[in-house]
């Protein structure tokens, strides 16, 4: 990218005037000196040489020449994202001319695989001359490529944080957010790929991206873009990344598990925790069929925990729905006297209220010798591998309501429906609870008023401002979830009850 501004990126405080802009691809010969750790480069309009050890991630020539890696990119093996940044003085201004680049250790044409498909975890920076800022905008951004390798079809998409390039006082530094997105398709024959790239955050570009594959068959892949507004606003920047399996890795379903596996989740435990704990977990054995519920801390020795297997079922309470446990405190410890009763929901095809792949819940009760009872639920599954996450787009989430309410004059068994809105790229979601709270003396039913929630999505988990409704995605692509919520109600039939329990739910 070319542009000239008047006065110079950094200082202006009013809108500049950028003008003689362009962008392009244009070839660029990259060489490297081992031996003096020394590079080489050679446009079509000039050249440079950028000498000895780096300091830090930039590499300063003569000139006003600089050669230089963002930390935002990946650290990679066998492909390196770089910009050779040039300033000259120019009447009234400054002349900016970058060139983006990805390059190192091609993977060969016939090393390529071309069967299957391919994710990589990519990212990307790159700078903008727009014309509704005074100094130039540079952005950096985080995302998914995805490469059907049999057709040759590349899709990327992420999220992009854009920052004005300012950095005198007086005035606060332009921020904001955007998303890119990538449609590209890679040679039958070679190994090069060719595209269109969309950014969005601080106007609406596109244009041409390029880009190849790296190491012995394909391990990496560096990309490096040129795009406009259509209004004389040009940006340009450079994309890596490293394939991840984990990203079409196959996630099991808890029906299918083979080996014995650590569901981690949500456990709400009163009598031992003061609120939700995302810390806790429970242990499913498939060749015994039994959980382990671990209700107070992950540290505890495995003989702490409360088991569940078949020689515990209760037959009489249970169905295609739940199956219901009743046993007692763990052998040899201090809680061995404890009384347990527990419900478990049926993960696979055959429950008929909900038939969730890889997400359940558990209702547990225990009774201390001296009388007293506890109850807590538990909301666990097989987790979204963090490489599966959407980073973009938006799902929506149907599912069911269990849980219970109390007050100082009742006790209300909990049954209803939930739903969930995510929106990945902002990240953020909503949730609506319909509950119907049953009398657990009288059995008579009460419609409650919808709750709602709403926060914020981190990593594979949600949670509200106030903790009141936080839970995981689970399975392939975030496929269901579940969470647990806690809010006090006012009904004007039944009055002020505060109400507990589980909502779970999948994809439309």
């Amino acid at each position: 990218m070319r542009t000239l501004l008047t006065g110079g990126s950094g200082t202006n405080a009013t809108t500049g005037t950028f003008s003689d802009s362009s962008a392009s691809a244009t070839p660029l010969v990259v060489n490297y000196d081992a031996t003096t750790r020394a590079y080489t480069l050679v446009a079509a309009d000039r050249s440079a040489s950028f000498g000895g050890i780096p300091g830090g991630d930039t590499f300063a020539g003569p000139n006003r020449n600089t050669f230089f890696y963002d930390r935002v990119l990946p650290t990679t093996q066998y492909v390196q994202g770089r910009r050779w940044y040039s300033v000259r003085n120019v009447a009234g201004g400054s002349g900016y001319v970058f060139t983006d680049t990805a390059f190192g250790i091609r993977t060969a044409d016939a090393a390529l695989p071309r069967t299957g498909m391919a994710g990589y975890n990519v990212a990307m920076f790159g700078s903008a001359a727009d014309a509704d800022l005074p100094n130039l905008t540079d952005f950096g951004g985080r995302g998914l490529m995805t490469v059907n390798l049999a057709t040759g079809a590349i899709s990327a998409s992420g999220t992009l944080d854009y920052r004005e390039d300012y950095y005198i006082a007086g005035r606060p530094v332009r921020t904001g957010s955007g998303t890119f997105s990538i449609a590209a398709t890679l040679s039958s024959s070679a190994n090069v790929f060719a595209g269109t790239i969309n950014l969005t955050g601080f106007g609406t570009y596109s244009g041409a991206l390029n880009g190849r594959f790296y190491g012995p068959t394909g391990e990496e892949v560096g990309a490096a873009f040129a795009t406009s507004d259509g209004t004389g606003g040009y940006a340009t920047g450079v994309l890596t990344g490293i394939r991840d399996p984990a990203i079409f890795a196959t996630v099991p379903g808890l029906a299918t598990l083979t080996a014995t596996t650590r569901l981690d989740g949500i456990v709400y435990a009163p009598q031992f925790l003061a609120g939700p704990n995302r810390d806790t977990y429970i242990v499913y054995d498939p060749a015994t069929q039994t959980y382990s519920y671990f209700p107070s801390n992950p540290t505890n020795a495995a003989a702490l925990a409360y088991k569940f297997g078949p020689g515990q079922i209760v037959a009489a309470n249970s169905n295609a729905v739940t199956t219901a446990y009743a046993t007692t405190g763990p052998a040899g410890q201090f809680n061995a006297t404890d009384t347990v009763a527990a419900t478990f929901f049926n993960p696979g095809a055959g429950n008929t209220k909900l038939a969730l792949t890889y997400t359940s819940f558990a209702d547990v009760i225990v009774t201390e010798a001296r009388g007293v009872s506890n109850q807590s639920y538990a909301v666990f599954g097989i987790g979204t591998p963090s490489a599966q996450m959407p980073r973009t787009g938006s799902a929506s989430y149907d599912g069911i309501v269990y849980g219970r309410g109390q007050s100082a004059t009742g006790n209300w068994s909990l049954d209803g429906t939930s739903t969930l809105d995510a929106n990945f790229g902002s990240g953020t979601f909503t949730s609506a609870l319909s509950i119907a709270a049953r009398d657990r003396t009288t059995s008579v039913v009460t419609t409650l008023a919808p709750l709602t929630f709403s926060g914020s999505i981190t990593g594979t988990g949600f949670a509200d401002t106030f903790n009141t409704f936080t839970g995981n995605f689970y399975g392939q692509n975030a496929a269901e979830f579940g969470a647990f919520f806690s809010r006090n109600v006012t009904d004007p039939t039944l009055g002020t009850l505060g109400v507990t329990g589980i909502a779970v739910g999948k994809k439309r």
